[in-house]
């Protein structure tokens, strides 16, 4: 029998690859992802923003808020972000609200590129997800940019799977692409461009030749001729061009760039690869797909982790909470930063350790209470507790100003308000409030108490702010903390703020003079900084009289003793004095008032 050699063989079909693994892969990823951004990001230290964070949307609920938004391109993008930001109040929700925009992200970058037929190239998709974990490590607002991206991508996907007809495709997106850029603003300048590379790639002339136009003509029609607005603004809304105005770190923009051009870039691919041929197509198996997004989620988020800023986040937030334990654990692990030293300075007085270990911290006057800066809200909390209630009204109205109604603001306000008696004031304020998501029952309950008592005599903390508020008129270029003393030589916050800002200040003098006049009013117990400064002044002879029949610490003794015989052991080499003494004596008084400076 003679074999017929003319017939080709049976082509081979590779078996098709299991999906358990993905499934398994993506599930397992999914919780990862999840309790890092949990527990190591902490949503709830951008909710709090901290004061750093400019772009963090306020939200309420109501007509009024949201005619606003529909009435200028990118708002409808802007009010379903902003409520979903909202949610970063709580660790978890959060969590799972970044998880789910990094997870749609890549769906969609995956989807428009299997329609161009580069499924191969499939982790290119995971942009989005590594996009999404840098932003956040970096403590930027960026859930607006990041939904219109997603956005974006989904409509173009929309417009190429619409109908089978290419003639009809171009009228949908004809239709589709006004509506895009009134949604999510300058980003719809990204769905007009993947309509341009696919219909390049497809050889479909009119939906090329539409969303090119597009592209250009909408945000200028919409944008420019019928709102006014400028040029810069009509395009670059909801883009990361936006973003970086924000105060948003180089990071973050370098982040938010390659995610809007990652995907066009390699789409162009589809320019030398046509959409028909399969046979040619590189096959990656999955694991090394699996490696691939792996390793770029782990890469990038080790390059955009940053201890430093995660620690000012978490210290303001915990502050804000009153967490003072955790307030110390944290600031000690990073240097010197001034809002860390405040929040730090205002955790060691309500631990009772102000006077007697703030020198275990870096330290300096101008943290202490701010001064010269009267944007920061974190002073407010500060100001109310001393009694300074004006001072803690301006600082809020000034960030209000700066960052917005936040509702953390807010409640500051109706808090100052109730202690002024002002309370129609206080209610507005509470009204506002109650159309905050997550403040709305905190403000319900407290629009009950006002009702049922205005001046909240039954609030002990209410009580206290009211006793201790400075009733004269107070200028500010006068020290605030001598005027609150002669008015309450009992407040004991006010004390222990003026001896740290004369022990920063190193004012001996002044320092032994308030001692004499305030301490025995506030307590029999003189704190370690106390004994140390006194003992200092009595050494260098700067009051006989007052400080003769004191008694000190035997171990402060012996330790001043020993600092002393050692610092004169360097003569004038205060450099290396600095560094041979300040493993024994850095936490010391002695140690700020003679080498401070060289820490």
């Amino acid at each position: 029998m003679v074999k017929d050699r003319s017939r080709k063989p049976p082509s081979i079909v590779p078996a098709s690859e299991p999906i358990w693994p993905l499934i398994v892969f993506g599930v397992l990823c999914t919780i990862g992802y999840l309790v890092y951004v949990a527990v190591v990001v902490d949503p709830r230290f951008i909710y709090n923003t901290g004061g750093l964070i400019v772009n963090f949307p306020s939200f309420y609920y109501g007509w009024g808020h949201l005619a606003e938004r529909l009435a200028r391109p990118g708002g409808i993008c802007q009010y379903a972000s902003g409520f979903l930001a909202q949610w970063y109040c709580h660790r978890w929700l959060g969590a799972a609200v970044i998880v789910s925009m990094a997870a749609l992200s890549m769906l969609c970058s995956y989807w428009y590129l299997r329609i161009l037929g580069l499924g191969w190239i499939g982790p290119i998709a995971s942009v989005g997800p590594v996009a999404v974990l840098a932003v956040h490590n970096q403590y930027v607002y960026a859930l607006d940019v990041i939904f219109a991206y997603t956005v974006a991508v989904a409509a173009a996907c929309l417009v190429l799977r619409s109908f089978n007809s290419p003639g009809k495709r171009a009228i949908f997106a004809c239709a589709l692409i006004p509506f895009v850029y009134w949604a999510i603003g300058g980003t719809g300048l990204l769905t007009a461009m993947l309509l341009v590379i696919a219909g390049i790639t497809r050889k479909e002339g009119w939906l090329t030749a539409i969303a090119a136009c597009s592209a250009f003509l909408w945000p200028y029609i919409l944008g420019v001729v019928l709102l006014g607005q400028d040029i810069r603004t009509a395009y670059a809304s909801m883009t990361p061009w936006a973003q970086s105005s924000a105060h948003g770190t180089h990071k973050a923009d370098i982040t938010l760039w390659a995610l809007y051009l990652a995907l066009p870039v390699v789409s162009i691919a589809g320019f030398w690869r046509p959409v028909s041929s399969t046979a040619d197509r590189p096959r990656i198996r999955v694991w090394p797909k699996m490696a691939i997004v792996i390793g770029a989620i782990v890469l990038v988020g080790w390059w955009s982790y940053d201890h430093r800023l995660r620690t000012l986040f978490a210290v303001d937030y915990y502050s804000k909470a009153r967490a003072w334990d955790k307030v110390l654990q944290t600031a000690r692990k990073v240097p010197y930063n001034y809002l860390i030293c405040h929040e730090a300075d205002r955790a060691l007085y309500h631990k009772g350790q102000l006077g007697q270990a703030m020198f275990s911290l870096p330290q300096s006057l101008e943290a202490l209470l701010l001064s010269g800066r009267p944007a920061f809200w974190h002073k407010a909390e500060t100001c109310m507790e001393l009694g300074l209630i004006n001072e803690a009204e301006n600082a809020l109205w000034i960030s209000i100003e700066i960052y917005g109604e936040r509702p953390l603001l807010l409640d500051r306000l109706v808090t100052i308000n109730i202690i002024k008696g002002e309370t129609g004031a206080a209610k507005v304020l509470l009204g506002t409030l109650a159309r905050c998501p997550f403040w709305c029952k905190r403000a319900r309950t407290r629009l009950t108490e006002l009702e049922r008592d205005p001046y909240m005599t039954g609030d002990p903390y209410i009580q206290h702010l009211r006793m201790v508020a400075l009733r004269k008129d107070w200028v500010r270029p006068r020290p605030a903390l001598p005027e609150l003393l002669e008015q309450g030589p009992t407040n004991q916050m006010a004390y222990e703020y003026r001896m740290a800002e004369l022990l920063l200040a190193k004012d001996l003098p002044n320092l032994i003079q308030t001692f004499n006049r305030y301490h025995y009013r506030i307590s029999n117990h003189i704190p370690r900084h106390h004994q140390e400064a006194l003992l200092l002044a009595k050494a260098l002879d700067m009051d006989k009289a007052g400080l003769k029949d004191l008694q000190f610490d035997q171990d402060v003794m012996a330790q001043f003793i020993s600092f002393m015989r050692r610092m004169v052991s360097f003569g004038t080499d205060m450099a290396a004095a600095s560094k041979d003494l300040k493993g024994q004596f850095g936490q010391t008084y002695f140690y700020y008032f003679y080498l401070g400076g060289l820490q």
